[in-house]
Order: structure tokens, then sequence, then C-alpha cells
């Protein structure tokens, strides 16, 4: 869950990597919109994380 609030655990500030969280490279989660909504809901558990995406449209996750 890490990956998920913060850029600590990969050992870079998140000015390295241009974004707040870890989660980047993550599939499905490399869009702005996507990486946006999570970091509007700040979901403390993995249940928070597909919910927060879950409604996200697939067509739109899958723009890049």
């Amino acid at each position: 869950m890490a990956l998920f609030s913060g850029t600590d655990i990969l050992g870079v500030t998140p000015e390295q990597i241009g974004t707040p969280t870890g989660m980047l490279g993550i599939p499905e989660f490399g869009t702005n919109f996507v990486r946006g909504m999570v970091d509007e809901t700040h979901p403390t558990t993995f249940a928070g994380v597909t919910s927060a995406i879950w409604f996200v449209p697939r067509n739109r996750r899958l723009v890049r």
C-alpha cells in the first residue's frame, strides 16, 4: 500500500518521478486520470484502491 501513498518505498522523491505516489509504473494506474483519482481519495486499503478505480470506464483506463 505504500506505493499508493508516497514515494518513500521506492527511495525517490516525488520531484524525481513527477508524481506524489509510486504507482506510475503499475498497469492501469499509469494514467493521469486514475492517478489523480487515487490522489484525491487517499485510499488506505487495497479494497479502497480498487473501489476508487472501479467506476472509471474501461476505455478511459486504456487511454494513455
